[in-house]
């Protein structure tokens, strides 16, 4: 069948099309782009770390803490949070002359100091800000993947019209052809 050759030398696999779609986006992606949770882990080194941090933040915190009660000998040592100071590591008063010079006192409540080191600021900076820059970053990454996309439009549009013709073509011929060779064509 010569059109029938003739449309299948017209259709375009679009191999590198769906390899970069499918190397990069999940397989069941939120509906709104801001809502993140777009790309694979695997995609961006970046994107990998921010995830990681966000999923494995609590544990490190939990890591400083035990780490900090074992070089202190502060057994009631904590570290909690606050929106005012963040991260800080919360001694009772009994212990305070267990604190090292390193801390930083940053609030004295009736029975505790509340302290930071450049360490658990450094977490707080990563943990806090990962939320934000994995947003951003994945916006970047989807504007980045759209745009190359676009690239691609005239293969989009030419493989399109060459799948309605065959579609067009195997309907019209339904009335002409046997009954049981229509029937693989459905």
């Amino acid at each position: 069948m010569p059109l029938v050759d003739q449309l299948a030398d017209q259709l375009d696999l679009l191999s590198d099309v769906f390899q970069l779609i499918d190397n990069g986006l999940v397989d069941e992606p939120p509906i709104a782009v801001k809502e993140g949770r777009i790309f694979k882990d695997d995609y961006h080194e970046d994107l990998k770390a921010y995830r990681l941090i966000l999923s494995d933040g609590k544990a490190w915190l939990l890591d400083v803490e035990e780490k900090e009660r074992q070089r202190t000998g502060i057994k009631t040592l904590k570290i909690g949070f606050n929106k005012v100071f963040g991260y800080y590591i919360e001694v009772t008063r009994a212990n305070s002359k267990s604190v090292p010079e390193d801390y930083i006192r940053k609030q004295t409540l009736a029975n505790n100091e509340r302290y930071i080191t450049p360490e658990l600021k450094s977490l707080e900076e990563k943990v806090l800000g990962a939320d934000e820059k994995m947003m951003a970053l994945e916006y970047q990454l989807f504007t980045e993947l759209r745009e190359e996309l676009l690239k691609q439009v005239q293969r989009l549009k030419h493989t399109a019209d060459a799948i309605a013709s065959v579609d067009c073509a195997l309907c019209l011929c339904r009335g002409f052809l046997p009954k049981q060779l229509c029937k693989t064509h459905r």
